[in-house]
C-alpha cells in the first residue's frame, strides 16, 4: 500500500510541478513580449511542452530522493 501511495503522490506532484512552471514560464514570457521580444515568446510556445515536462519529473525526483514525498 506503501508503494501505491508514493506513486500516487509522485504523479500528483509532477502535475502541480508542470502547472506551477509552465504558469511561471507563461507570464515570463508574456512580459517580455510586451516589452518588444516577440522571439522568446515564440520559443516558449513551441518548446515550452518539453522543458516543462523534464523540469517537473527532476523536481518530483528530487523531492522524493530527500525525503519530503
Amino acid at each position: 500500500m506503501e508503494y501505491i501511495s508514493k506513486l500516487l503522490l509522485l504523479t500528483l506532484s509532477i502535475f502541480f510541478n508542470a502547472i506551477i512552471i509552465g504558469l511561471m514560464g507563461f507570464f515570463i514570457t508574456n512580459s517580455l513580449r510586451k516589452r518588444g521580444n516577440q522571439n522568446i515568446f515564440n520559443w516558449w510556445l513551441k518548446n515550452g511542452r518539453g522543458f516543462i515536462f523534464i523540469l517537473s519529473v527532476v523536481l518530483s525526483l528530487i523531492y522524493y530522493y530527500s525525503g519530503i514525498i
